[in-house]
């Protein structure tokens, strides 16, 4: 498989195709042939239609309609079109406010992840179609952001917002994803961008180990441990922020978790905000590894599925260190497993 420098190389193509397969497959999802092609950076077409119908001449995937998935997924295929113009619609539906979010001066970047710049919409566990946001705010600001918004929330609270769902906020400062990846590779390649071109460039720069998982990205390399910086400021206010929790809540627990050293487990630092335990990161990673086990036996050693997932919370997770239930409660995921579980 010619893509120098990715988890991919010297791996069949069958590899790369079954891998992208399967990921589609944890959230009951299928795959664009050519999205599939574009994302395993593939050069040749010839080899690359080869691998994907000997794959189905083993009916190891469903080709149909230029979507491929897995078996007992082809009802999927056959609504993939329309779940597609149905998240086109949705995010049209709310750009006016995605546009207004990205002009407050706080802010760098909007952007939309999760199902919807995936085209799978896909209800939560409380029926409702939200849209996903990522945010950068500009450096420093992150808490400020934080704090006049929940005062914001707390005083005129906005009919507009429950259909959007502000998931992860970064600093400027620092544009380093702390988990890194496939799960989380993934989350950035089907990123939307809205507003911030400029904060967007700089953000993929900074994360170019996305390209190790799909080539044809900027850079390659294989992820490798964060480096902190320096955020006096953040930090201050993340204890402001922390002490309103306390407050509002009426409760301790917020200052019991807090933490300036960046921790999967909580999701919360003084340069990010997002969902513990990387959010849904948990019952994607297991879901694939059931489905490669299924229906690629063999194929993904154990030695694959640590490139796949390198990060010390897959590595707990892969060891049992931390069992599925509680990151599951923990993370507000729920406990009937009823998304992507």
């Amino acid at each position: 498989m010619n893509t120098p420098g990715s988890v991919w190389s010297n791996l069949p193509l069958s590899t790369g195709i079954a891998a992208l397969v399967c990921y589609a497959g944890v959230f009951n999802d299928v795959i664009g042939i050519e999205e599939l092609a574009s994302k395993l950076g593939v050069s040749g077409q010839d080899e690359f239609h080869a691998a994907l119908n000997e794959l189905h001449r083993q009916a190891k995937l469903v080709l149909r309609d230029g979507f491929a998935g897995l078996p007992g997924l082809e009802d999927r295929i056959a609504i993939k079109a329309s779940q597609i113009a149905k998240a086109h619609q949705l995010i049209d539906s709310r750009l006016d406010v995605l546009q207004r979010l990205g002009r407050n001066p706080l802010i760098r970047f909007v952007g939309i992840s999760g199902s919807l710049a995936a085209g799978n919409p896909t209800r939560d566990r409380n029926n409702r179609l939200d849209i996903d946001i990522f945010v950068i705010t500009r450096r420093q600001c992150l808490y400020l952001y934080k704090i006049l918004s929940g005062l914001r929330n707390l005083f005129a609270p906005s009919r507009e917002e429950p259909e959007l769902c502000i998931n992860y906020v970064m600093d400027a400062s620092n544009l380093m994803i702390p988990n890194r990846n496939f799960y989380t590779a993934t989350e950035i390649r089907n990123l939307i961008p809205v507003s911030g071109l400029d904060a967007y460039g700089r953000f993929l720069q900074v994360n170019n180990w996305v390209a190790y998982y799909y080539p044809g990205a900027l850079g390659g390399r294989a992820p490798v441990a964060a480096t902190r910086s320096g955020n006096l400021v953040n930090q201050c206010l993340y204890l402001v922020y922390t002490m309103l929790q306390c407050v509002k809540w009426q409760s301790l627990d917020p200052f019991r978790r807090f933490s300036i050293k960046t921790n999967p487990h909580i999701g919360f630092s003084a340069e990010l905000v997002g969902a513990p335990y990387g959010g849904y990161q948990a019952l994607a990673q297991k879901k694939f590894s059931r489905l490669v086990e299924t229906w690629f036996p063999g194929v993904f050693d154990p030695e694959l599925i640590e490139k796949l997932f390198p990060d010390e919370l897959s590595a707990e997770i892969r060891r049992g260190d931390i069992d599925l239930p509680t990151i599951i409660v923990d993370a507000g995921l729920g406990t009937d497993y009823s998304k992507y579980g």
